[in-house]
């Protein structure tokens, strides 16, 4: 379900800075949504933030090499980011790391979580990694003093993408866990950081946690739309209505049926096909209803949003 609270009429967007302004004022929107029933034991957007003053309970950390405390709150290095990133951010930046020595290694680290009692747990966050010399970005939690990776990256992002991490057999009843994202390189590269949760499911809750394709760059004409679901709930979803819309132009709605477990993905669904024209600016949004022919428990997780500008040549995806 969309936020009812949500009013707005793209059909007037005549350039691309209306919908930043635009995306901007809808993840402000999104980011202070709560829901009822709705555990958090992160919720870290940096807000307040500024230089290298990690937020209230984390720890900017430089493990090795560099002169500096390595993640930084300011974007000092004027990084350019996309939605759904917003400043301030947690960023590291290798070249403005001030490289000394073999190797850079920096963590971000959050503060002690008890979780116990809790047996299903999802780690969210928003990022923009972009690769650098034997360099690797890893998502990391702490258990009985031990740091396991759950996620590594070594390729640069697409965009700056949603993430969920089903965390539960990592996590579940563990009293003093934490969540760190390790940095390890050799003076290239970035990592951006945002919008960090750590929670436990409610019971029915599914959204479009990303829009697949098209895949930039892509070139000019009829473009299939793909996007991927997320069961964010620990009820098994087995159908649910997907809406989108194009500059404000509201699409046919498709039913998606099958089964998500909780934690969840199931990509490669294809909303239909739009026909764009280089150089002019495209926002599509898209969000799911109904699921299980049901109320959502948290309509804040159901929306994703993505500006869409086609090159003059570039490779389409396949159809």
């Amino acid at each position: 379900m969309e936020g009812a609270a949500i009013e707005y009429n793209t059909m007037n967007i005549g350039s691309f800075s209306s919908i930043v302004r635009l995306t901007t004022l809808l993840s402000c929107f999104l980011a202070v949504s709560t829901v009822k029933g709705q555990t958090f034991f992160l919720k870290e957007t940096f807000a307040g933030t500024a230089d290298s003053t990690a937020p209230t309970g984390w720890q900017a950390r430089r493990i090795s090499g560099g002169t500096t405390a390595g993640f930084r709150f300011d974007n000092r290095a004027n990084l350019q980011t996309s939605y759904p990133l917003q400043a301030p951010f947690a960023a590291f930046d290798a070249p403005g790391s001030m490289y000394e020595g073999s190797s850079q290694v920096v963590a971000l680290e959050s503060p002690e979580l008890d979780l116990t009692g809790r047996d299903k747990l999802l780690l969210s966050y928003d990022h923009q990694y972009v690769a650098g010399s034997e360099a690797s970005g890893k998502v990391q939690v702490l258990a009985n003093n031990v740091w396991t990776d759950v996620e590594t990256y070594t390729q640069s992002s697409q965009g700056s993408p949603s993430v969920v991490i089903d965390l539960s057999n990592q996590l579940a009843n563990i009293k003093n866990a934490r969540v760190r994202f390790l940095w390890t390189g050799k003076n290239t590269g970035s990592w951006v950081l945002d919008n960090v949760k750590l929670f436990a499911p409610i019971t029915l809750d599914v959204g479009v946690v990303s829009i697949d394709a098209p895949i930039s760059p892509f070139g000019e004409g009829p473009s299939p739309i793909e996007v991927s679901l997320f069961n964010y709930g620990a009820t098994t979803v087995s159908r649910s209505k997907i809406s989108w819309s194009v500059n404000g132009n509201i699409q046919p709605d498709i039913t998606w049926t099958g089964t998500l477990d909780f934690g969840k993905k199931r990509s490669g669904i294809r909303l239909g096909t739009v026909d764009m024209r280089a150089g002019a600016s495209y926002l599509l949004k898209v969000w799911t209803d109904d699921p299980n022919a049901q109320l959502d428990g948290n309509p804040s997780n159901d929306t994703t949003i993505r500006v869409l500008i086609p090159s003059l040549s570039g490779k389409l995806v396949p159809r």
